[in-house]
């Protein structure tokens, strides 16, 4: 009785043993396509995602100290952040002119100008992936004075998305409201003759405006 419990007890675990091999190999395939994977979401965000030390940073801008001069109280704001809080100044900046004439390089300039620590920029804002990974990045960079940079913005309205939407949702959440980090975005100008179907975003945070040759120059209505 003793032997044929032994042998029974043997068996039991052989059976679990190949049980457990045959399910491992069942599902190497979707671990395989899963590393796979994860492995083409890292390179995807490497390709489309930054983190510079601003020190490191040369910024040639040949031609716009009058345009430096002009937004030397931003460039101020950004420096001496905790200065402004009982102003309530927002800490998003749109960048808007042609294409390929330099706001990448003003944005940077401003970070030098401004003091700032790390510059984040996420090259494709339509890669909802950078865009997380950014997140993290500023979390990370709490102590530290943040430049987040997102270039060609108006490319975001041209693909709708909602994980995309959800994703720059919540980045620009993390970055409104924290005193350390200023939020950079650059679009390009709409030239005469050209045309484009948008996507309307009401404006958020303090709905304050300056600017758009000095219609509103305050808070929004509604």
């Amino acid at each position: 009785m003793g032997e044929d419990s032994t042998a029974l007890t043997l068996l039991t675990e052989q059976i679990l043993l190949f049980a457990t091999v045959v399910g491992a190999v069942a599902t190497l395939p979707a671990l395989i396509e899963f590393l796979i994977d994860r492995r083409k979401r890292k390179e995807r965000i490497a390709l489309s995602l930054d983190d510079l030390d601003v020190s490191d940073i040369d910024v040639p801008l040949a031609g716009l100290d009058g345009l430096l001069h002009d937004i030397a109280d931003l460039i101020d704001r950004a420096k001496y952040p905790d200065a402004y809080n009982t102003l309530r100044v927002g800490n998003e900046i749109l960048i808007i002119g042609p294409n390929l004439n330099g706001k990448k390089a003003l944005a940077r300039r401003i970070a030098k100008e401004a003091g700032m620590d790390r510059l984040i920029v996420v090259y494709n804002p339509r890669n909802a992936d950078a865009l997380a990974k950014a997140k993290s990045l500023i979390w990370h960079y709490r102590r530290q004075k943040v430049m987040l940079l997102l270039p060609r913005l108006d490319h975001v309205a041209e693909h709708e998305d909602d994980e995309v939407f959800a994703e720059l949702d919540a980045l620009i959440d993390t970055t409104s409201n924290l005193s350390n980090t200023l939020v950079v975005g650059t679009a390009v100008r709409f030239e005469p003759g050209q045309t484009r179907s948008v996507r309307l975003v009401a404006y958020a945070g303090t709905r304050e405006v300056y600017g758009f040759n000095a219609k509103v120059n305050g808070k929004l209505g509604g």
